[in-house]
């Protein structure tokens, strides 16, 4: 880890220049941020926290919230330059046009490190789970029920499960993992008109499956002749199970 205290903008400059392209940057300081691309915007001076990763991504952060209010995505091009004592950090690229001007009047802290982070992030208990855990196991809909695809595609969007029941119906299972609204039952409604359009002779189940579903919501999906199943799991991470929390 390298870092300079206070630098001027000069000697900020040449410690950035002189920095390994694996490195992560990190300046504090007071900046202002101008940006041209597919809108325009303006930041006056601040004192702000600026990020440059390894990727050439690059973030202006303020010291409240979590997205950056200002950025550029990985294989940006970025140089340093010096502009009336100003340390100038210019990042850009070119699909599609974008640039993004940075200007430091007074630079507290610059910091350099390389990171060694090679660990896979594992997430569950997204949607994608619920569906993992259906697609091992379709008796959780209900005996009989056999999968034919999943993210079957129509003109109203993809349906997270598709397959048929004991007797040949086809079965649309839409997947939801927190508490669902009434759009939920619009969207499943859509996706069985979509199948019935091909062929209006045919039945079509559609069912939705979440972990709680409000009663308003019953009612509406029994209204508009759909079904509802509630089911709902705990997920763990692999090798990582938690104990108390203070061992989160």
């Amino acid at each position: 880890m390298y870092f300079e205290v206070a630098p001027t903008a000069e000697s900020a400059k040449k410690f950035l220049e002189e920095q390994s392209p694996k490195s992560m940057i990190l300046i504090i300081g007071d900046c202002r941020v101008k940006y041209r691309g597919r809108a325009k915007s303006f930041l006056d001076f601040g004192e702000r926290l600026v990020v440059i990763k390894r990727d050439k991504s690059i973030m202006v952060q303020r010291d409240t919230k979590c997205e950056p209010v200002n950025w550029q995505p990985p294989g940006s091009v970025i140089e340093y330059g010096c502009n009336d004592e100003f340390l100038v950090i210019y990042a850009f690229r070119n699909n599609p046009p974008e640039k993004m001007r940075i200007e430091f009047r007074k630079i507290k802290m610059v910091l350099s490190t390389v990171l060694q982070d090679y660990a896979p992030l594992n997430v569950v208990g997204m949607e994608t789970s619920y569906v993992g855990k259906i697609m091992e196991d379709p008796a959780i809909i209900e005996e009989g029920f056999h999968i034919y695809k999943k993210e079957k595609r129509t003109a109203s969007g993809s349906i997270d499960i598709y397959g048929v029941d004991s007797k040949g119906v086809p079965v649309i299972v839409e997947v939801k993992r927190s508490q669902v609204t009434p759009l939920a039952v619009t969207q499943l409604e859509a996706y069985v008109l979509d199948l019935k359009r091909k062929n209006p002779e045919v039945e079509v189940r559609g069912i939705l499956v979440a972990p709680r579903i409000p009663k308003m919501v019953k009612n509406l999906l029994r209204e508009k002749g759909l079904e509802f199943k509630e089911v709902g799991w705990e997920f763990e991470l692999p090798d990582e199970k938690q104990k108390s929390l203070l061992e989160f």
